[in-house]
């Protein structure tokens, strides 16, 4: 299948899909939808950007990971990883993030998180909420600076049967590159692990939405 921008060229049997970009090559399993973001780009581009998240309209669009991420930490088998992160907006205060990994080597989804990165109007202040499949739910809260976003858990809730040891305290940076490049840094403290690093990737952007923003805005959120 040929996509309409020309950019990419996907052959699909039953077993297995092969991508190639400019941003990368690999072979993954038929389950690993890289239509997320550009589906969900098409129904919002035409859509205003709220004035209050024009400062983050560089994290806007669909994302991949150029080379291998890198899960490390003490308690853990270190590992790598592709992800997928997708930045969209619906013309509210705030901006819709999901972020989609799977194994290096075999393809297999790892780690998923949603949610929504929310400024304080007319402040350098933001607010991560998000959900995990882990069964962690975090709220964040930290400072926009540029092009860099720093955020530290304000809370960490997960279910009652989740496994030991616990998520107690998150962080992680957002930073875009010269080049025009994403990284994620995250870092966690556990129940029987002080604050450490665990995640780090660099994403390269295949799609960006067109946004517009407004000086006016009747709706109140």
């Amino acid at each position: 299948m040929l996509r309409k921008n020309g950019t990419e060229k996907m052959h699909v049997d039953m077993k297995t899909r092969s991508m190639t970009s400019g941003c990368l090559e690999r072979s993954v399993s038929w389950w690993f939808n890289l239509d997320v973001g550009n589906n969900i780009n098409s129904s919002l581009n035409s859509l205003p950007l709220h004035p209050d998240v024009a400062h983050l309209e560089w994290l806007l669009g669909h994302w991949e990971s150029k080379t291998l991420g890198q899960g490390t930490y003490p308690t853990i088998k270190s590992f790598h990883y592709h992800e997928q992160a997708n930045f969209t907006h619906c013309g509210q205060p705030l901006l819709d993030y999901a972020f989609y990994a799977f194994h290096g080597d075999t393809g297999r989804p790892l780690h998923r998180e949603v949610g929504f990165l929310r400024p304080r109007a007319g402040t350098d202040q933001i607010a991560l909420i998000g959900a995990q499949n882990t069964g962690l739910s975090i709220v964040e809260e930290g400072e926009v600076r540029g092009k860099e976003i720093t955020l530290t858990s304000h809370s960490v809730s997960r279910i009652t049967f989740g496994k030991e040891p616990r998520v107690v305290k998150t962080k992680r940076i957002l930073s875009l590159d010269q080049d025009g490049k994403l990284r994620q840094c995250f870092s966690m403290a556990t129940s029987n692990q002080e604050m450490r690093p665990h995640l780090e990737i660099t994403y390269c952007r295949l799609s960006q939405m067109l946004s517009r923003v407004t000086e006016k805005w009747d709706m109140v959120l």
